[in-house]
């Protein structure tokens, strides 16, 4: 099998071809990034845990692993950390979590940081 020539008809074609495929799905059809509720839902079943076990496993009260589950409040950044250790869960997808925990923070107190000494 020989490979075409850069300047080749077909192959300029094609690629062209598979760029607006490309463009047309991103546009469409996007794939966003999983949510951390969706992840550990997931974790939680491909483990075999209820929800009592999973919060014995992460620390929490079984009513705050509802919170979590149910997307009510956001894990704390220690709990934060036990789901990404203990469940194996890739820390980007628990770091957009904690984005949104310090963002809620930061809006709370009308963007000032205060720093006690």
């Amino acid at each position: 099998m020989t490979i075409p020539p850069l300047d080749d008809k077909n192959l300029i074609e094609l690629d062209l071809l598979s760029g607006l495929i490309v463009d047309y799905e991103e546009k469409h059809y996007p794939i966003k990034s999983p949510s951390l509720v969706d992840v550990i839902k997931l974790r939680k079943f491909e483990m075999g845990l209820n929800q009592v076990k999973l919060s014995e496993l992460l620390g929490p009260s079984p009513s705050r692993t509802s919170d979590y589950l149910t997307g009510r409040c956001e894990p704390t950044l220690k709990v934060a950390r036990e789901i990404s250790r203990k469940l194996n869960i890739n820390a980007v997808i628990v770091g957009n979590s904690i984005r949104n925990i310090i963002r809620l923070y930061l809006n709370q107190y009308n963007g000032n940081i205060y720093i006690s000494l």
